[in-house]
């Protein structure tokens, strides 16, 4: 004989319907709370792109900007909903931007008007124009494990400028009339090849000249050639050193270019304790530590208020 246990009901009354509608809505209300602090949430990531989104229209009516989606993502002090900014009409035009007490924030300054995205591509243009592993292979028994490709800043101290970029955002990619010189570098890391155990300066200088030959095997010639070279004794730096200081060939004149390219490397550099580093070719700061410089200056440099008009 099976029995029924009777629970006891709650008469539904319009007090107690309003009561339990209330209870639902702060139930809703609390998972809505809970999900914004840990993860985010829809509705307040749309309400952001909205904002923002809005703001463009009515203050920067001219301009072309299109709202990404946006990133629950810490910015500054908080966790912030934060959106990526783009342009159909500009190449270089990338950016972040976020809502805060009913003003937009955005990194355009930073990142489109300082010529950083246009620096980007540039690097990214003269990557493309090099086969690496074609330039590996004609190394003929170096093996570097690293190949890179970038602009030197020479005296010039203030590339990434929102004033007055040196990359100009938007420019054409002009191999024949880029805004600084050319570098090509290349490393060699313990393990990466089979090295002594001591390596000499003119040892080390015949990396120069095989970097650059391998180079011009593909038609491509660059106004500096850096190389970085670790044994187990010593830490070789050849940095930035003038094409037009580095011999076609280690035997050319019975040894005597290559000498010159030593005795330039001596001249121009610094020894202590096994680190060799060759003098640069300017005073600048390195453009990797300009832009950091640019975004990390302070806790909000790269975030600027978006001005009107």
């Amino acid at each position: 004989m099976t029995s029924h246990l009777k629970l006891p009901t709650l008469k539904q009354t319009p007090l107690t319907r309003a009561v339990a509608g209330a209870a639902g809505f702060c139930i809703i209300l609390g998972l809505v709370l809970l999900v914004d602090y840990r993860v985010g949430n829809p509705l307040s990531a749309k309400w952001a792109v909205h904002q923002i989104n809005a703001h463009f229209a009515q203050e920067h009516p001219d301009e072309t900007y299109v709202v990404g989606p946006a990133q629950y993502t810490y910015q500054g002090d908080r966790k912030r909903y934060v959106c990526r900014v783009y342009s159909p009409d500009s190449v270089d035009t990338g950016f972040s931007a976020y809502l805060s007490g009913g003003r937009v924030y955005t990194s355009k300054a930073a990142e489109t008007d300082s010529g950083v995205n246009t620096y980007n591509r540039f690097r990214w243009a003269l990557g493309r124009e090099l086969d690496v592993p074609q330039l590996c292979k004609a190394l003929k028994g170096y093996a570097p494990d690293m190949v890179n490709l970038t602009f030197y800043p020479k005296n010039n101290g203030a590339v990434f400028s929102p004033d007055d970029p040196l990359f100009v955002p938007d420019a054409e990619f002009d191999r024949d009339r880029l805004p600084l010189p050319t570098v090509l570098s290349m490393s060699f890391a313990p393990g990466s090849q089979e090295q002594p155990v001591s390596l000499t300066l003119e040892q080390a200088a015949k990396h120069l000249i095989a970097l650059k030959n391998a180079a011009g095997q593909q038609g491509l010639e660059y106004d500096y050639y850096s190389v970085s070279i670790y044994t187990p004794s010593c830490h070789w730096e050849l940095l930035d050193v003038p094409a037009a200081r580095i011999p076609a060939s280690a035997d050319e004149e019975d040894g005597a270019a290559l000498a010159a390219l030593t005795e330039y490397l001596e001249q121009n550099g610094q020894s202590s304790d096994g680190l060799y580093r060759s003098a640069p070719a300017g005073s600048a700061l390195p453009l990797y530590e300009q832009k950091m410089d640019l975004f990390y200056e302070s806790q909000y440099a790269a975030f600027q208020p978006c001005l009107h008009g």
